[in-house]
């Protein structure tokens, strides 16, 4: 069975992947030059018919993963938001990545693929924090499972994360800092910023406002 997986970069595709490859007989349907997983906007590729995995992370901390981690393949790609324009106090990172224009981003991406979304039988969407608990993640593992039908085993799997490039310092700290949801470098004005962009949609979707 083909499927399809969409999430902004840093929210955890790579490891929804990972669950899905270890624990079901399902192939990725998503193409670098097609159905684009990391795509603000629905692609021309997509069918909607087929299961579809929505992830998406705290905009807090998403937010740092992206300003002061590998930015290469955000500024390559995300070209919607400049990324390098605007204020030097909305600045965050070596490459000084507007977070501001960061969260305008996400709330396309959220936008497109969940707020303005009608509800479909064939999307499952899923908060990548959930997925670092034991018990949350099987909880959603057996909800994916109503989507992928084809088990692979009776025992869930969890599979290592970091085995890609973009998270091969993936340790416990970093983990934890996930969970906390509390990011360590935005400032007042980076979170009041993001907070603007997003507004109320922040605990909607099971966050705490900063």
């Amino acid at each position: 069975m083909d499927y399809f997986i969409f999430g902004l970069q840093r929210s955890g595709t790579n490891y929804l992947e990972q669950l899905i490859n270890q624990n079901f007989t399902a192939r990725r349907a998503n193409k670098a030059n097609k159905s684009w997983k990391h795509s603000i906007n629905v692609p021309n590729h997509y069918n909607s018919s087929r299961p579809t995995f929505i992830i998406y992370k705290n905009p807090y901390t998403w937010v740092e993963s992206i300003c002061l981690r590998n930015t290469v393949d955000w500024l390559k790609t995300q070209k919607t938001y400049p990324a390098q324009k605007g204020p030097n106090e909305l600045r965050l990172g070596s490459d000084n990545i507007n977070v501001e224009s960061l969260a305008k981003t996400y709330k396309h991406f959220h936008n497109t693929w969940l707020w303005n979304k009608t509800n479909s039988t064939s999307t499952c969407v899923l908060r990548y924090e959930s997925l670092l608990i034991d018990e949350s993640r099987e909880e959603a593992l057996e909800n994916m499972s109503r989507f992928l039908p084809v088990r692979k085993s009776n025992k869930w799997i969890n599979p290592q994360r970091g085995k890609v490039s973009q998270s091969k310092d993936y340790n416990k700290d970093r983990e934890q800092y996930y969970l906390s949801m509390q990011p360590k470098q935005l400032t007042r004005t980076h979170i009041d910023a993001i907070n603007d962009v997003l507004g109320d949609r922040i605990e909607s979707m099971g966050y705490d406002k900063l």
